[in-house]
């Protein structure tokens, strides 16, 4: 396979690296912007239409339906080891360490800053939404079909908040350079 980042100074590979890394982000993370409010019903809420349930089929889990993308690496390790919050934030750590050429005009340490600064960002705002919905899931759990214990609920909880606390603190620090 041919190296195509070949001739390219450190500055250059790590914009390239942050580009790929963000748009990796935006096209798994299904963002869309918009003023559209959601009309789709709440999936967890139970009405006459929805069936019971114990009704509902299983769906296949993602190491089920991908195809390993090395035979080196199983499904499972791409997934929750490589593509996990805190691999992202150590890789994101790297990247920024790398970026931080002192051969780079302003204007690329500028942009670098916002570009990394912007995925952050977007880790930390994920991890906190995935926490909030694991929060709401094990309250309804709990309450509605008594399948987990107070403890689990309450460690689903602790996550919530702790992810909260995390996305508020990247807010507090974040900065646009302009």
């Amino acid at each position: 396979m041919k190296n195509r980042f070949v001739g390219l100074n450190k500055v250059e590979l790590a914009v390239c690296l942050s580009l790929t890394l963000l748009l990796s982000l935006v096209v798994f993370s299904g963002c869309a912007e918009g003023d559209e409010e959601a009309t789709d019903p709440d999936p967890l809420q139970t009405s006459e239409e929805m069936p019971e349930p114990e009704e509902f089929e299983a769906l296949a889990s993602l190491e089920q339906l991908l195809d390993p993308i090395h035979p080196d690496e199983s499904v499972d390790h791409t997934l929750n080891e490589r593509f996990s919050f805190e691999n992202s934030l150590k890789r994101l750590q790297q990247i920024v360490e790398f970026g931080q050429d002192d051969d780079a005009d302003f204007e690329t340490q500028m942009g670098f800053e916002n570009w990394t600064g912007a995925v952050k960002g977007t880790l930390y705002k994920q991890n906190y939404e995935i926490k909030k919905l694991e929060f709401e899931l094990a309250r309804r759990l709990y309450r509605d079909y008594n399948e987990i214990s107070l403890d689990e609920l309450e460690t689903a909880e602790e996550e919530y908040e702790e992810a909260l606390e995390q996305l508020q603190t990247i807010w507090d620090d974040f900065s646009i350079m302009d």
